[in-house]
């Protein structure tokens, strides 16, 4: 008896300590794209299409599906800030996206880790690369855009996109006319940049937007 006092602020402090993981890693859905409040971040939950491999605009050749992402914004953000999403590439989310999440926080921007597989039930693609098809990932990208360039705390014109691997080449597809064309909301600016690190080199595109 003589520790139980010890044992129970023990108890007590792990306790605490738990439900601030619990409250940190809650996700937040994101039903209305128009009006996003200015606190959300953290994990969010918002809706996108799975697409086949030929792209078609009808709504009948995509199926509705929630995704995940990680919002994050450098300490103390008040003003419209620049903004990145960040795609994974066959492994799924890793310590890659999340250092550079950290490092552009750091350096003023916000970020979306977007999270293709999670929510589909799929763990990687290593040697299935058709569960998920670049037309999904693609479209996955523009609905992470929407939601940034809703957010009050975010510039709908300063936003840009990285992506490695099957992600990189995602990313460097939202860059074409046929995508932006097929999947943008016009209403919003496009993209403001695309970098694609070791993306899929199959394809010579010739309709970049400038």
């Amino acid at each position: 008896m003589k520790y139980s006092g010890w044992i129970l602020f023990v108890i007590l402090l792990l306790g605490i300590q738990l439900r601030a993981w619990i409250d940190r890693h809650e996700i937040i859905e994101i039903k209305d794209v128009q009006n996003i409040l200015e606190d959300v971040q953290g994990f969010i939950s918002f809706e996108s299409f799975e697409h086949t491999v030929t792209l078609q605009e009808k709504s009948q050749a995509k199926r509705v599906s929630i995704i995940q992402g990680k919002l994050d914004f450098p300490v103390n953000s008040r003003e419209r800030i620049p903004a990145v999403v960040l795609l994974h590439g066959s492994l799924g989310v890793s310590g890659i996206q999340e250092y550079y999440a950290k490092n552009l926080n750091k350096q003023g921007m916000a970020t979306l880790i977007v999270d293709s597989f999670k929510t589909r039930g799929i763990k990687d693609i290593v040697g299935h690369q058709s569960r998920i098809t670049f037309n999904t990932i693609i479209q996955d990208a523009y609905a992470a855009l929407a939601i940034l360039q809703n957010h009050p705390k975010i510039d709908p014109a300063r936003i840009g996109v990285i992506g490695w691997s099957k992600g990189g080449y995602a990313a460097h597809q939202t860059g074409t006319q046929i995508f932006y064309s097929a999947l943008h909301d016009k209403s919003q600016p496009p993209f403001a940049a695309h970098i694609a690190i070791y993306p899929w080199c199959g394809e010579q595109t010739t309709n970049l937007l400038r």
